[in-house]
């Protein structure tokens, strides 16, 4: 009998030490899924630029905590970007699906567009996107940023914040010549 009390002990005693460190890695899963999104999406962008020769650019949704990458036509300069915008603040989530089968399923209205939409990714529940900095003007449009992908593999040079729920950041630094990502834990 008291050789399964001691056992028992012991188990209580270890997982009075395990949980709590289980419990805070799994809070900080979350801002860490998100930073990997935002690198995967910055890679795929400057891939598929370099790839296509066109013109890529990423779009970062503060509100609805969204990470888009848009094609961009040649010639499509701020105007296709702010036709864009208006559209996309118009749309819901349905009509992006109908408008990703319209363009698979051939001419339509994807001929016609400057800028089109060509995947959506969303930041982990509870994690939201605290800053944002460029040295460009004019990527910063009521809570959405704008970054462009040549395709000469460079892109613009910016920085993101993440936030989880639990005051934890992550920063995001982007290098324009390299395509260089660096994440900071602070």
């Amino acid at each position: 009998m008291i050789e399964l009390l001691l056992v028992v002990v012991i188990i209580m005693i270890s997982s009075a030490i395990a949980v709590p460190s289980f419990i805070k890695s799994y809070r900080g899963a979350k801002l860490r899924t998100s930073a990997r999104t935002v690198t995967m999406v910055h890679r795929h962008a400057r891939s598929m630029s370099v790839l296509g020769q066109k013109q890529i650019a990423i779009l970062f949704d503060a509100k609805k905590n969204e990470v888009e990458v848009v094609s961009v036509t040649s010639g499509a300069g701020s105007e296709g970007q702010d036709m864009f915008l208006d559209q996309r603040s118009q749309r819901t989530s349905q009509s992006v699906d109908a408008a990703h089968e319209e363009e698979a399923g051939g001419e339509g209205a994807a001929a016609e567009a400057s800028v089109s939409s060509q995947m959506i990714r969303p930041m982990a529940d509870g994690v939201r996107i605290a800053d944002f900095e460029s040295e460009k003007s004019g990527q910063v449009v009521d809570e959405l940023y704008w970054i462009n992908y040549y395709p000469n593999g460079m892109c613009d040079k910016y920085e993101l914040t993440l936030t989880d729920a639990y005051g934890k950041s992550a920063e995001i630094k982007v290098d324009a010549l390299s395509g260089r990502v660096a994440i900071e834990y602070p």
